[in-house]
């Protein structure tokens, strides 16, 4: 590509692009705020536990924006933050969903073990 198609690309896609570090911002502004949350109650941060900690909230963020956006049609800002919130608060997604694996799999030794017994 030469200089001048790459700036026609820019130009033709720049409210996408606008959008995409909008949305890069408040997710990882999201991210940050979990991080602090977790610092401050002691957990021992690292490179490796920050970008596990990223990906996460980065993931739960995408959910939330396909849900938002594609679904219920609001506003971008609106979802923007609302996906930076949510991504701040995925280890609590993180641990209910555990729960709710827990619950299942219980559930399923317990009516194997009844089928067994019969």
């Amino acid at each position: 590509m030469t200089k001048q198609q790459i700036w026609e690309w820019l130009n033709n896609h720049s409210k996408q692009l606008i959008d995409f570090l909008l949305f890069l911002l408040l997710v990882s502004m999201g991210a940050f705020v979990k991080i602090i949350k977790q610092v401050r109650q002691g957990a021992k941060a690292s490179w490796k536990w920050f970008l596990a900690e990223a990906i996460v909230s980065f993931f739960v963020a995408l959910l939330v924006y396909g849900f938002f956006d594609q679904f219920l049609h609001t506003s971008k800002l609106f979802t923007y933050v609302v996906c930076a919130w949510c991504g701040s608060f995925s280890t609590i997604f993180h641990k209910r969903m555990e729960d709710l694996l827990g619950a299942i799999f219980d559930k399923l030794k317990q009516l194997i073990s009844e089928k067994t017994t019969l």
